[in-house]
């Protein structure tokens, strides 16, 4: 697979080009050449190269199918006429998982959960390397979950277990998403134990 990563896109100031290209087929029209219909069509079809970029996102270019840059400038900007645009926030999503269950260290059913902050950091590669960066965060973070509560005993006195080491078992939660995730330019900011319980037939019979 090639990888790819973000780089700067070619781009000018939307309104001083809008204002270029409207001029030019005003003066053609004043002054009755013959050459003012094509440029009302070349203007028409340089207007696909106009994008606005809101605060906190990105577009990414394609020009018939090979990456050419990333947008980051916020504002309206001129950009390669025909290409495509993608769409990629940049913003803090909040993803909290399910309720799993699994079995812990001791084989003890329990069920865990946590909540995930992350971000895209690397625009190019939330779109090309992975088929769905959203899709991947979620499936990324079941695994990681799944595989660090089969690691630790539920509860101990004496070692380090899920109940007693939250923050620690948060932070190696952590670094074990942001190993998985950086293929995608994922960046996980913080990690949570949201639920921490004993299955209900376990529970039931503690009880």
């Amino acid at each position: 697979m090639k990888e790819i990563s973000d780089k700067p896109a070619f781009h000018v100031g939307g309104f001083l080009l809008l204002f270029a290209v409207l001029a030019l087929v005003a003066v053609g029209v004043l002054l009755r050449t013959p050459l003012v219909i094509g440029l009302a069509v070349v203007a028409f079809l340089a207007a696909s190269g106009f994008t606005v970029i809101q605060p906190n996102s990105v577009r990414v270019i394609t020009f018939f199918g090979r990456y050419v840059g990333t947008l980051r400038e916020n504002g309206f900007l001129y950009t390669i006429p025909f290409s495509n645009k993608t769409y990629v926030p940049l913003k803090l999503v909040n993803f909290v998982t399910d309720h799993l269950k699994v079995n812990d260290r001791n084989g003890n059913p329990i069920e865990i959960g946590a909540v995930v902050v992350w971000r895209v950091a690397d625009a190019a590669q939330a779109v090309f390397n992975v088929d769905d960066y959203r899709g991947f965060v979620g499936n990324q973070a079941d695994i990681a979950i799944r595989t660090l509560a089969a690691h630790y005993p539920y509860d101990s006195e004496s070692e380090t277990s899920l109940r007693g080491n939250v923050d620690e078992i948060a932070q190696q939660l952590q670094a074990m998403l942001q190993q998985k995730l950086a293929i995608a330019g994922i960046h996980v900011e913080e990690t949570r134990l949201s639920h921490l319980a004993y299955a209900a037939e376990i529970a039931g019979a503690m009880l």
